[in-house]
């Protein structure tokens, strides 16, 4: 599991540190103490770097080492960029909209729900479907608004264009 991934990373982050230092093997080198201490300069970062960039197929700061001090900060930053485990647990994207279906259509069987919350739920349901097949907005970008820029760097331009694809054309 994700676990046992993340061990496989501490241990050969350890290695290449141990590698980069001379040292025998990845088992000398303790994953929790800082790099600094273990005698990485700032070659032995670059050096460092460049092999688990290699190594990952990421491309890395050139601060990481400065930035993840440790072997085991720096398996579990690689980690997460890697997906933290995500690939060998891949949703069934469409078993989750079958099972999906049978939730919407059992809430509309137990309990009609009222026509405001059925449009909401519909034009949820619209904009999902429409980022599937290609033709909506990106989802969320953590402005709370979809696509393009957030509204605070919008130019008065792209603002109008906004309004008038909402409320359409004024002119």
């Amino acid at each position: 599991g994700a676990a046992d991934g993340l061990g496989l990373l501490v241990e050969t982050v350890c290695g290449h540190v141990a590698d980069v230092l001379g040292h025998g093997s990845g088992s000398a080198v303790d994953p929790q103490r800082p790099l600094g201490d273990l005698g990485v300069d700032s070659l032995a970062a670059l050096e460092l770097r460049n092999r688990l960039g290699a190594d990952t197929g990421l491309r890395l700061s050139t601060t990481l080492t400065f930035d993840y001090p440790t072997s085991d900060a720096l398996a579990r930053h690689l980690f997460a960029e890697l997906g933290g485990g995500t690939r060998g647990d891949v949703v069934d994207v469409e078993a989750e909209v079958v099972r999906l279906e049978a939730v919407l259509d059992a809430a509309l069987d137990e309990a009609a729900p009222d026509e405001e919350r059925r449009a909401r739920v519909a034009a949820r349901l619209r904009a999902l479907s429409a980022r599937w097949d290609g033709t909506g907005p990106s989802p969320d970008n953590g402005t709370g608004h979809t696509g393009g820029p957030g509204l605070e760097t919008a130019t008065a331009d792209e603002l109008f264009g906004i309004l008038d694809d909402e409320l359409g054309s004024f002119s």
